[in-house]
């Protein structure tokens, strides 16, 4: 519903500006970061890739935090960006006790 206001918001706000809206995904687990947009494509890869190192989290020069290296889907509409989110739901692990954030950037 917040991704729909956001696009409904920008369609009516000041005409001739162009925004571009960036959706990415992490899951916290064990306080490690996972991208759910660039997860493995098997169940066997993505415990692979949780005894990788964690993404990490930065302050950039903007004095903004930012996760290094988080992939960004560039998304044109609400439908889209949805989407993108439900792709990256899938690539979820199977743990219990794990945290999904997800980031829109306008």
């Amino acid at each position: 519903r917040l991704v729909e206001e956001l696009f409904a918001i920008s369609a009516k706000a000041w005409t001739g500006h162009v925004y571009t809206f960036r959706v990415s995904m992490v899951e916290l687990y064990n306080e490690a970061l996972r991208d759910l947009l660039a997860a493995p494509s098997s169940k066997k890869d993505v415990a692979k890739a949780d005894k990788k190192a964690s993404l990490d989290v930065r302050l950039n020069q903007d004095g903004r935090l930012e996760v290094v290296g988080l992939e960004e889907a560039v998304c044109s509409s609400a439908v889209e960006a949805q989407e993108v989110m439900q792709a990256g739901l899938k690539n979820r692990g199977t743990y219990l006790q794990t945290h999904i954030a997800s980031f829109v950037d306008v």
